[in-house]
């Protein structure tokens, strides 16, 4: 195999994890907004301390 299918295979391979790691960091992102919006919305019903900010 020549040097240019070898590279070209490489930046393949890295665009897919790069994909993949956007991926699971928007749904973490996506996650831990929805529990902080949560805390802060039904905190002061349970008496639970409230947020810093």
């Amino acid at each position: 195999m020549s040097t240019s299918i070898i590279i070209g295979l490489i930046v393949l391979v890295c665009l897919i994890l790069v994909f993949k790691v956007m991926g699971f960091l928007l749904r973490l992102s996506v996650v831990l907004l929805v529990v902080v919006v949560g805390y802060w919305y039904l905190g002061p019903h349970f008496g639970w301390p409230a947020l810093p900010f």
